[in-house]
């Protein structure tokens, strides 16, 4: 609770990188967020919320389970959010 302002504050400085992501994928049809570990529930929550507000289909999949499936489901011009720190 104690980090919540810093990181609000982070979110804020970065307006224009977060807006420029938005106007590249707001016509996509589908979009993927890659992750691993903990970054993967953020990676489900994210999918989630695109889905909630902007009814885009999205999924969300642990990085290395990609080579069993879901890595042919992917195209050259589609938007993949990978998550990791």
């Amino acid at each position: 609770m104690l980090e919540i302002p810093a990181k609000v504050s982070i979110v804020l400085e970065n307006t224009d990188v977060i807006k420029s992501f938005a106007q590249r994928i707001h016509k996509e049809t589908d979009v993927f967020f890659v992750g691993r570990g903990l970054d993967y529930a953020a990676c489900l929550e994210a999918s989630l919320k695109l889905k909630e507000i902007s009814y885009i289909h999205s999924e969300a999949y642990q990085s290395g389970e990609l080579k069993h499936g879901p890595i042919a489901l992917i195209e050259d011009d589609m938007t993949v959010v990978r998550n990791y720190y």
